[in-house]
């Protein structure tokens, strides 16, 4: 799988995050108001979505996150970067999957709300997922041409210099990213930080 395969595989998945959260509106999460003593399915949809927040889990916090201010939590979904999800996180959302067997649509039933957020989190897992193994096999690559080409190449040096933009460049840019989810940019700076990497080893065979 190239980096363009990841590319197009990911992008899909982190527009279906977002739309998902599009869907609910402040009167869909109240709704949670009405549950004194919630389903299984709510409490569990709403643990994963604390974990890949880094949040505390549990209905009474799920409620604090959730309904003390519904707008900013929509908004903590819709530019959560994807990138910030650790090993750790990742394996305890995958351990609430198998163990509760959350399904957007079953949830449908009990929490338009939930199912949404869980399909959310259902998107960040799969991308979480791909880009491990991606990015395993970026840094294989890098090790193996490193370890061809010895320390010819600074790691910690190759960046993307934007700051020799042109203003009309960087101008361009902004505008090329209007309308674009922050977590899509942000996939995309990571993407192109690991291909620089790759780019400045591979010229070196070329020299």
């Amino acid at each position: 799988q190239s980096e363009s395969d990841f590319k197009a595989i990911a992008k899909p998945l982190l527009d279906q995050a977002v739309q998902a959260v599009d869907t609910v509106h402040k009167k869909d999460i109240a709704e949670f108001m009405v549950f004194h003593r919630p389903p299984a399915l709510v409490v569990q949809s709403l643990d994963v979505v604390s974990v890949l927040l880094g949040k505390p889990t549990g209905w009474e916090n799920a409620k604090k996150l959730a309904l003390v201010d519904p707008d900013k939590f929509r908004t903590m979904l819709l530019t959560f970067d994807p990138e910030s999800i650790s090993e750790p996180r990742f394996k305890k959302a995958e351990q609430f999957w198998k163990e509760s067997k959350l399904n957007p649509e079953d949830l449908r039933k009990v929490s338009f709300a939930c199912s949404a957020f869980v399909l959310w989190a259902r998107c960040m897992c799969e991308y979480y997922s791909l880009r491990r193994t991606e990015r395993a096999k970026v840094q294989e690559r890098c090790r193996t041409l490193a370890a061809e080409y010895g320390d010819t190449v600074r790691f910690d040096l190759l960046v993307p210099q934007t700051a020799s933009q042109t203003a009309p460049e960087a101008r361009r840019d902004q505008e090329s990213h209007v309308g674009v989810p922050p977590a899509i940019l942000a996939v995309q700076a990571a993407l192109e930080t690991e291909q620089a990497y790759l780019r400045e080893l591979e010229s070196l065979g070329d020299r």
